[in-house]
């Protein structure tokens, strides 16, 4: 019976830790996808920035 629970035990810790791994994978890959999203915000700010300077150089011209 003893060794039946050490087996147990180890299988739950073994399943804590891929638990705890797959949730850190989890946080890094929604980290990655944050920084992307506002990465294509930064983007398309400065595309309509450049629009706009765009648009002032022609009014000005």
């Amino acid at each position: 019976m003893n060794g039946f629970l050490m087996i147990s035990y180890e299988i739950g810790k073994q399943r804590m830790l891929d638990f705890q791994k797959e949730a850190e994978n989890w946080r890094i890959a929604q980290s990655v996808r944050n920084v992307k999203q506002a990465d294509d915000k930064c983007q398309i700010s400065a595309e309509a920035n450049s629009n706009v300077l765009q648009g002032v150089h022609a009014v000005k011209a």
